[in-house]
C-alpha cells in the first residue's frame, strides 16, 4: 500500500474500522445510533473475536464483539458481495448462541443479541438505508420474542435514510464525508492512523490481508454461486436426457461431477 492509497483508506477499511470500534466510547455510539437505543455501559469490546465452538464446527471471527450487562452486539463490515448473506446471518447467531450456552445452562439466561452487518453495497437489491430482520408467525404476523434482531445496513443508499444521525453515518462509512459528532470523532482517529508511522511500519500489511481476506471470501462465493448453477444446469440436462459430453461443454463440469449428478438420477438417462 502506498501513500496515496493509505490517504485513501477510510472508516470502511476492516482494519481501520476494528482499530477505530476498539474505542469503548465510540463504539457506544455507533451501536446506540444505528440501533436508535441508549446503552447504560458496555462492559467489554473485543475485535476478531474467534468464536469456534467445536472441532469439528466451522468457527467464524467476528469483526467487533460487544458485550453489556444485558445484550450482546457483533458489528460486521462487509466490503465484498456476500451470496449468501442470509445464511451467513444465520450462522452467526448460532455460533453466537452456542458460544454463550458454553457457559450457561438455561436457555433463558440466553441474552438478548444483535447481528448488524455494515456493507458498502446494497446486499439486496432493494434501495433501501436498513434491512431489519426478526422471526415472525407466519399465519399472524406475530414476532418470536427469542432476543434475537438482525441488521443490515447498505451505506450505498445512505441518501434514502430519513434518520439524521444514521444517515450521517452511512454516508461517512460510504464517501468519508463527516457531517456530525459522532462521525467527526471518528474521524479523528482515522487521520491519526494514517498519519501513523507505527501504523504505516507495523499495520498496512495487516491491513492489505484483511481486504484481501474479504475479497477471497467473495470469489470464493462467486465461485460456489456459479458452481451451484452449473450442477443445477447440469441436472436439468440429465432430466431432458442430454448426454455427458453436451453438458459438459454447456456447463464446465468434469465428466466426473455430471457422472455424479447422474447416480443421483431417479432413472437412467440416455444420450441426446
Amino acid at each position: 500500500m502506498n501513500d496515496n492509497q493509505l490517504r485513501e483508506i477510510n472508516f470502511s477499511n476492516s482494519f481501520v474500522f476494528n482499530h477505530v470500534m476498539r474505542n469503548p466510547g465510540i463504539c457506544r455510539r455507533v451501536i446506540e445510533t444505528l440501533l436508535g437505543i441508549r446503552i447504560e455501559k458496555i462492559e467489554y469490546v473485543e475485535t476478531e473475536k474467534t468464536v469456534d465452538v467445536g472441532v469439528r464446527n466451522h468457527g467464524i471471527r467476528l469483526d467487533v464483539y460487544v458485550k453489556d450487562p444485558d445484550k450482546i452486539y457483533d458489528i460486521e463490515i462487509q466490503n465484498y458481495p456476500e451470496p449468501d448473506i442470509a445464511r451467513r446471518l444465520r450462522y452467526y447467531q448460532s455460533m453466537i448462541d452456542a458460544d454463550s450456552l458454553l457457559r450457561r445452562r438455561r436457555y433463558a439466561e440466553l441474552k438478548d443479541s444483535f447481528v448488524i452487518f455494515l456493507c458498502t453495497y446494497d446486499p439486496f437489491g432493494r434501495g433501501l438505508p436498513c434491512y431489519e430482520f426478526r422471526r415472525s408467525c407466519v399465519e399472524t404476523g406475530e414476532v418470536l420474542e427469542d432476543g434475537t434482531r438482525h441488521f443490515v445496513f447498505n451505506a450505498k443508499s445512505f441518501a434514502e435514510e430519513k434518520r439524521v444521525e444514521i444517515k450521517s453515518l452511512l454516508e461517512y462509512t460510504e464517501t468519508g464525508r463527516s457531517g456530525s459528532a459522532l462521525t467527526d470523532d471518528i474521524d479523528v482517529i482515522v487521520r491519526s492512523l494514517r498519519e501513523s508511522e507505527t501504523f504505516r511500519e507495523a499495520h498496512v500489511y495487516l491491513a492489505d490481508e484483511l481486504e484481501n481476506r474479504e475479497y477471497a471470501g467473495y470469489k470464493r462465493g462467486l465461485e460456489q454461486g456459479e458452481h451451484k448453477k452449473a450442477l443445477d444446469t447440469a441436472r436439468r440436462m440429465l432430466s431432458e436426457k442430454c448426454g455427458a459430453d453436451l453438458i459438459q461443454r454447456v456447463t464446465g463440469l468434469s465428466l466426473e461431477e455430471i457422472n455424479s449428478q447422474l447416480r443421483k438420477m431417479p432413472e437412467s438417462t440416455a444420450a441426446c
